[in-house]
């Protein structure tokens, strides 16, 4: 992975990985915009072999750190 060097000649790359919460299967597709339940936090396609994740935004008000 490369960065391009600003004008100050920094370049910068973040990395993050998002540790899931308590996940729901949510099919492709799917009109669903907020967890079913206070019970998930996050979404997936399958739960034993996922290739997509989701953080379900309605909570990130609370959830974020400045």
């Amino acid at each position: 992975m490369l960065t391009k060097p600003d004008k100050n000649g920094e370049a910068h790359l973040v990395l993050c990985r998002v540790l899931m919460g308590c996940p729901e299967a949510v099919p492709a597709g799917c009109s669903q915009f907020h967890p079913s339940s206070d019970d998930y936090d996050s979404a997936v396609d399958n739960m034993k072999n996922s290739r997509w994740y989701v953080d379900i935004c309605s909570r990130w008000k609370v959830r974020l750190l400045s």
